[in-house]
């Protein structure tokens, strides 16, 4: 009986830490779609809420820590680079590859 409870708990524990994986993922499309809007409506001419400047500028920050690529025209190749908040200021062969992939 107690390994069958430990089973169940663990069972228990990791579908929580999935359902909070998932709603972490669902919470980041809607701070990028919050901020697409801002975006429109900017385009639109319109006034964003005080609330979505706030979502906006969160997700900017967060592009900041991100990755970026760019196109190298003289050499004609893929630049990968570490974003400005980057600590590790390096980007692995499985991110360039998943770039690579990505656009092939």
């Amino acid at each position: 009986p107690t390994i069958s409870a430990l089973i169940v708990l663990a069972a228990f524990a990791l579908h929580v830490v999935y359902l909070l994986v998932l709603a972490r993922h669902f919470l980041r499309h809607v701070r990028r779609s919050i901020a697409d809007g801002v975006v429109a409506a900017h385009m639109r001419g319109n006034k964003p809420s005080f609330f979505s400047k706030r979502v906006f500028n969160w997700e900017a920050k967060a592009k900041e820590r991100m990755a970026h690529i760019s196109f190298d025209d003289v050499g004609n190749a893929l630049k990968v680079t570490g974003g400005e908040k980057d600590h590790r200021k390096h980007i692995t062969d499985e991110d360039q590859l998943f770039v690579a992939c990505g656009l092939a």
